[in-house]
């Protein structure tokens, strides 16, 4: 008996060792193995469970979560009920932790959560009741909680409310509540105040939106140092944007091998200026690129597809001059045409120069 107790407990060990490595398969095997000798093997249970979830295989995620005595096993299996659109069962089983003087704080805190979720919705058996909803949210106290609850405060226009849950949702780690009331001090005007919430969405949530923000504010106020070290934060998340926005840095300091960087980075996710800016480097030999009006080309006409009222313009020149491209003078009234279209104040003269010779 001891040696079982043993061995089920190492093999545990290994299953759980490989469910944190991501290796499911060995995981599933190993805690399989556990439940062969101890069939209600709480935790085995549980993180069978959570494999099948991880597969969408629900059902069979739930049947282990159900024997599984622990709190969690009843969240996640509440969790996957709902998946399976069967809120009825779902809302019982929040309720149950709910109810329970034995539930542990956070798990009860996450299905105050998800009942707040049934009432801010009107899910299943549910009737859509906002009150209902705030108070459930106030129960459980968590991120998530407290930026829906200043979601339905906004609905209310109880504007005061909206901001102290969004500021508590922020403070638990919650960087989309900074952002939404960075927004709202933005167009009420009060730039300090935008500005010190989308500092701290960047700094204490790596929350991408606040960190471009905080950038672009700086950068508008010259400060241009400290606004490269946030629209680094946002590049490295993949923001193209941020990373025109320090290629455009880099270019003007002159420091060209990481403004090509950037600028490829933005320009493979098809930023227009970014590729419009590529093209004009290889047209004019600048920012590190030998000139080559065939490339130019290329990025001109894939900013150009993207609206690039720029971009179509210089193919027109490219065609006018026959540089990278034939001399064809329609084709390049063409792309001046559609420049024009698009806004760009010389497309009509550059026309008169093909037209008339001068």
């Amino acid at each position: 008996m001891e040696n079982n107790i043993k061995h089920v407990e190492i093999e545990f060990g290994y299953g759980k060792s490989f469910f944190d490595e991501g290796k499911m398969h060995k995981a599933m095997d190993s805690f399989l193995k556990v439940i062969e000798i101890a069939p209600d093997h709480p935790k085995a249970n549980l993180y069978l469970g959570k494999i099948h979830a991880k597969r969408k295989e629900h059902d069979e995620a739930i049947r282990f979560f159900r024997a599984s005595s622990l709190d969690e096993a009843i969240l996640a299996e509440a969790l996957c009920l709902e998946k399976k659109e069967d809120y009825f069962t779902s809302l019982s089983r929040y309720n149950q932790l709910v109810k329970s003087e034995t539930t542990e704080k956070d798990i009860a805190a996450e299905a105050h959560y998800h009942i707040g979720v049934y009432y801010d919705e009107g899910l299943g058996p549910v009737l859509k009741d906002p009150n209902k909803a705030i108070e459930c949210y106030q129960q459980s106290k968590t991120a998530l909680a407290y930026y829906n609850m200043a979601q339905l405060y906004e609905e209310m226009d109880d504007t005061n409310k909206a901001i102290e849950a969004y500021k508590k949702a922020g403070e638990l780690g919650e960087g989309d509540a900074y952002y939404n009331l960075g927004i709202y001090f933005d167009n009420k005007k009060m730039k300090k105040e935008a500005l010190e919430t989308y500092r701290k969405g960047a700094e204490e949530c790596n929350h991408v939106d606040c960190a471009y923000a905080y950038a672009v504010s700086l950068d508008d106020e010259g400060d241009g140092e400290q606004a490269r070290q946030f629209y680094e934060i946002a590049a490295k998340q993949g923001y193209d944007d941020a990373q025109y926005n320090l290629a455009v840095i880099e270019e003007s300091s002159k420091n060209y091998r990481e403004a090509k960087k950037y600028y490829e980075l933005a320009a493979a996710q098809g930023h227009v200026q970014a590729l419009y800016n590529i093209g004009v480097a290889y047209d004019e030999g600048s920012c590190g690129y030998p000139q080559n009006y065939n490339k130019a080309f290329l990025y001109y006409n894939r900013a150009a597809n993207l609206g690039s009222a720029d971009a179509y313009f210089n193919m027109g020149v490219l065609f006018q001059e026959g540089q990278g491209v034939d001399v064809d003078f329609k084709l390049a009234v063409d792309a001046l045409k559609k420049a024009h279209d698009l806004g760009h104040p010389r497309a009509l003269l550059q026309i008169g120069s093909i037209m008339y010779g001068s």
